[in-house]
């Protein structure tokens, strides 16, 4: 479950041409970043997301400890986020510390590049 902690400000939200069904709260990969969906639509609707705020993310990379400021990605094979960059997509930087037996992460959503 992705709940956004603090809205993100109007200019921080973009219409989307939805790939595939979505439900509100997935992860959208949008224009080289992630962004999270705010509405539950069909493939091929707009879909209205989030691509700035605070999140509080489950599920994440189990056994895995994250630092404050941490670069936190998407890894879209098992739909988790995780502090390892290869092959995965930038979604933001932890904005609490996380232990490795924590079940949730808190990360800010930075705007993808290519928006």
């Amino acid at each position: 479950m992705k709940t956004l902690r603090q809205p993100p400000h109007p200019s921080q939200m973009v219409e989307h041409i939805a790939a595939a069904a979505i439900t509100a709260g997935d992860v959208v990969l949008i224009a080289g970043g992630v962004g999270i969906a705010q509405d539950t639509v069909a493939s091929g609707k707009l879909v209205t997301v989030a691509i700035g705020g605070q999140l509080q993310a489950t599920p994440v990379i189990a056994a895995q400890a994250w630092t404050l400021g941490a670069k936190i990605y998407w890894d879209a094979t098992p739909g988790e986020f995780t502090n390892v960059a290869t092959a995965n997509t930038l979604a933001g930087w932890a904005y609490r510390a996380r232990a490795s037996a924590d079940t949730v992460g808190y990360i800010v959503i930075l705007a993808p590049p290519g928006i």
